[in-house]
Order: structure tokens, then C-alpha cells, then sequence
């Protein structure tokens, strides 16, 4: 990793052909643990919508389902009421024609 890198560089400078060559990888290895912190900062915030985004979509099936029930009712509703209303007038035409006969 990084900081064992560093950590490496640090106690061995003798590796090194120059000094310049040393404080570069230095500002390399900095350089790096500054992208990696950034990345760190933008993987929380992109799981931290995530988390939001995923609370939305079980509060908006939470209310579908709820939709779907009061859509299902309403439809047997109407039904019990054309069928009522089918037999009210199916029993009107009964009583008319036994009254005709």
C-alpha cells in the first residue's frame, strides 16, 4: 500500500540516486493519499444517496401497494353494486312477467 510505500522511503532513502529523486516520490505518495481520500469522501456520499435513494423507493412501493388496494377495492365495489343493481332490475323483470301472466 501507499503507506507501507512511504513508510519504506522514509527509513531507506539510501535507494534513492538523488534527493530529488526521493522528494519526488514523496510528493507522489502524497499525492496519492490525497486521491484516495477524495475517492474515500465521494464513495460516502454516493452510499449516502444511495441510502436516501433506497429509503424513496420503499416509502413510493410502500405506496403503491397501498394504490393498488384501495384501486382493487373500489373495483369489487362497483362490481357488488352492478351485480346488485343487475339483480334488482333482473327481479323487476321476473315480477313483470309473472304479474302479465
Amino acid at each position: 500500500s501507499l503507506i507501507e510505500r512511504k513508510k519504506s522511503a522514509v527509513e531507506d532513502k539510501s535507494n534513492y540516486k538523488s534527493k530529488l529523486d526521493y522528494q519526488l516520490l514523496l510528493n507522489y505518495i502524497d499525492f496519492m493519499d490525497d486521491k484516495i481520500e477524495n475517492q474515500m469522501a465521494e464513495i460516502k456520499k454516493a452510499e449516502d444517496e444511495l441510502a436516501i435513494k433506497k429509503d424513496e423507493l420503499t416509502k413510493s412501493t410502500a405506496d403503491r401497494k397501498v394504490i393498488e388496494k384501495l384501486k382493487e377495492k373500489a373495483k369489487d365495489e362497483f362490481n357488488l353494486e352492478v351485480g346488485q343493481k343487475e339483480q334488482k332490475l333482473n327481479d323487476g323483470f321476473a315480477l313483470f312477467s309473472y304479474v302479465r301472466k
